[in-house]
């Protein structure tokens, strides 16, 4: 997704904007909807943080993919999506989003396709040079800097 895949490794949030953090959503709607519901839509007035684990484990994952990646493309600069472990083909095949997508489109096809947008997601945000936000956790080894995270190679 071209999108994604211009976006840095290192996302940054400099508004003053309203910034929501969302977390481990795991393929439910429902939540989803909750926290537009209560925290505004994103857009002029609020801007989201997306940190990772998508899908799996809830029935509507492809639903939760669809509507954050439709408000990714209408206000790119107010939605920031970074990738989580289940941001992974191994790991979908294994916590059910596979079967969610062939048993709702039937081809393997599309999910080869989300695969390819997983590798071009950013790794993380930092907001106002005060907040940082990754799925994962900063790396173990001895001198690793966020410049580290900077140099990563996604595709793209």
């Amino acid at each position: 997704m071209p999108v994604l895949a211009a976006e840095p490794n290192i996302q940054l949030i400099e508004s003053d904007r309203r910034v929501v953090v969302i977390g481990d959503l795991h393929g439910s709607i429902e939540d989803l909807l909750l926290c537009f519901e209560s925290a505004g839509y994103p857009g002029e007035d609020v801007e989201y943080v997306f940190n990772g684990d998508f899908v799996d484990r809830g029935e509507s994952g492809a639903e939760v993919l669809a509507v954050m990646l439709a408000f990714k493309l209408l206000y790119p600069d107010s939605v920031k999506l970074n990738r989580g472990n289940h941001e992974d083909l191994n790991v979908g095949r294994a916590y059910g989003f596979f079967d969610e997508i062939m048993t709702k489109y039937g081809t393997r096809a599309i999910y080869e396709l989300i695969g390819d947008m997983y590798s071009t997601i950013p790794l993380c945000t930092i907001i106002r040079n005060k907040a940082f936000i990754v799925h994962a956790g900063i790396p173990s080894l001895p001198g690793a800097t966020i410049f580290h995270i900077g140099a990563i190679g996604r595709r793209g």
